[in-house]
């Protein structure tokens, strides 16, 4: 029998990235500048509810905050999307890890808490990769500090790691019989990282995307 013949397949597939995209639409940047700063974080910079314009417009504090919420949110609607496939069959909990994964990404992005006005979803994907697997999370954290370091520009380490995904799952997994849903599923997180980015992707191009200063320097 087909796993999505069984009974409850459904049910339980839904569950799982109803659950998912509730853990995403908790946007901790707006929740911390909120809090915090007693202001919206979507209402300066790029308007973009992340780490990033979080870093730029209030500083440490709160940034740590949405780094660990966002960082945590991705970690536990993978887990929580395994656990929730795996009670209707073990060979299912990376289908669940996946749903999980593709769906707190969608609630970071149109949070149902905050307007559906949200982020672009890295460090929630970067919290679920580390659960899908580590080693692939690994080099792509390295890949973003390099990136990132070098050029400067956040989103040209986020653009490019999302681009890489699917090319080391692809090295990882070619031999084993889960390359096919971890590829669509590296595929599918991919586009929407650049879907994402397309403002940034326009200004990386033109020349004006923003580079962030060197501890020291100015610009």
């Amino acid at each position: 029998m087909k796993y999505f013949e069984m009974p409850g397949f459904a049910l339980y597939a839904l569950l799982a990235a109803v659950v998912g995209y509730l853990l995403g639409s908790v946007s901790f940047s707006v929740i911390a500048s909120r809090l915090i700063a007693k202001d919206d974080v979507r209402n300066h910079g790029s308007g973009n509810a992340g780490f990033t314009n979080m870093m730029r417009n209030y500083g440490k504090l709160p940034s740590a905050v949405t780094l660990i919420g966002d960082f945590s949110k991705g970690v536990a609607a993978v887990l929580l999307g395994g656990y929730i496939l795996s009670k209707l069959s073990p060979d299912l909990k990376i289908l669940g890890e996946v749903i999980g994964s593709v769906s707190v990404f969608v609630g970071h992005v149109f949070p149902l808490f905050f307007s559906f006005r949200g982020g672009k979803g890295v460090l929630s994907t970067a919290g679920a990769v580390l659960i899908i697997d580590y080693r692939i999370f690994l080099i792509l954290v390295a890949a973003f500090a390099v990136i990132a370091l070098t050029s400067r520009i956040v989103s040209l380490a986020s653009i490019s790691t999302a681009v890489l995904l699917p090319i080391l799952v692809f090295a990882f997994y070619r031999n084993d019989g889960g390359l096919k849903l971890l590829l669509i599923y590296s595929i599918i997180i991919c586009l929407m990282v650049l879907i994402t980015h397309r403002e940034n992707i326009k200004r990386l191009l033109n020349g004006t995307e923003y580079r962030f200063k060197r501890k020291g320097k100015t610009e």
